[in-house]
């Protein structure tokens, strides 16, 4: 039955209402409601418009991904509304609070999950293409947070994609005008912060909490690399690219430190490349030292070789870069 059109200023009015029922009431009212909120949509999307109402309605999307028979209409709402052009900056964070507790939702399959993380993509699409502001960077940060935090997800196919989510995000962004310094920010409250959190957990053993954890934390471990490859341009430009740089090698450390055959098999062909690149752009240098004089050449190259004995000045010239010695 199309749903009726004159009826729906006066649901969304009735919305907030609904997120006062005592608990048992709505729970019983849950798979009746989110099937009335569907028709709502279908027919009327443009009838949610105030950022008050926005706010509402992202708060039942969150209650109903949490409830099994509700879950599913409420998916699709979110996903019809996100196809739609009803994204905008007021609303933004309204629409991520929702996907996120989809993607974390365990009353929806874990397909539904994936799913979810797909439609964060789309979101970070729509802002993209977005004018550029000042604002964009913030708006883009609230997006890659929410991968972020899909990425300590206890289900492994879940937070394994979240992790080739957020790279995907990452990488495709860059070419957005982001300043040197948020990309430096993005690399250490991100990337680094992701990766270590990832491996630490691996490195505590608490495989009873975050099965194959050591399996995500290759993935992010191969996306640290291309995001430091990736903004190495931006990255070297920092008077704390030093810092950056030494936080990835005790990154790798740390890695090494683990007994995970994932690991140890991706980190020396993540180092490798990550020196490789370094080398011919001229970064990496017999002469390179920080702020305080230490020669990051030499520091380099010891935290390499424990890593590998493969790993040594030498092999540059396998590459044919040259290096002053």
């Amino acid at each position: 039955v199309p749903y009726k059109d004159d009826m729906a200023d006066d649901l969304l009015r009735s919305l907030q209402l609904i997120l006062k029922l005592d608990a048992k009431v709505a729970d019983i009212l849950a798979a009746q409601l989110f099937s009335e909120l569907l028709h709502l949509v279908k027919a009327s999307p443009d009838r949610i418009q105030t950022e008050a109402c926005w706010k509402t309605f992202s708060a039942l999307l969150r209650v109903g991904a949490h409830h099994l028979e509700a879950s599913p209409a409420g998916f699709e709402i979110l996903e019809i509304l996100i196809a739609g052009n009803e994204v905008t900056e007021e609303n933004l964070v309204s629409f991520l609070e929702a996907d996120l507790a989809f993607i974390e939702g365990h009353a929806g399959s874990e397909d539904q999950s994936m799913k979810a993380l797909d439609l964060l993509m789309s979101l970070v699409e729509k802002i993209k293409a977005w004018p550029t502001s000042d604002k964009i960077f913030g708006y883009w940060s609230k997006a890659v947070n929410v991968a972020r935090h899909a990425c300590n997800d206890s289900r492994p196919q879940v937070r394994n994609q979240a992790c080739v989510m957020l790279q995907q995000v990452l990488l495709s962004s860059y070419s957005m005008n982001h300043t040197e310094e948020q990309w430096g920010e993005v690399m250490k409250e991100v990337v680094l912060a992701t990766v270590n959190g990832l491996v630490t957990n691996v490195k505590k053993h608490r495989e009873h909490e975050y099965p194959e954890m050591d399996k995500t934390a290759r993935i992010a471990l191969l996306m640290l690399s291309k995001a430091f490859l990736q903004f190495l341009p931006s990255l070297v430009k920092l008077e704390c690219f030093s810092e950056i740089w030494l936080e990835t090698l005790s990154i790798l450390d740390l890695c090494n430190s683990c007994s995970s055959d994932e690991l140890s098999e991706a980190v020396p062909e993540a180092l490798k490349n990550m020196i490789l690149v370094m080398a011919t752009q001229g970064v990496l240098h017999p002469g390179w030292t920080d702020s305080e004089g230490v020669n990051l050449w030499n520091v380099t190259w010891q935290r390499a070789r424990t890593t590998s004995p493969n790993l040594e000045p030498g092999m540059l010239s396998d590459y044919n870069i040259e290096y002053a010695k």
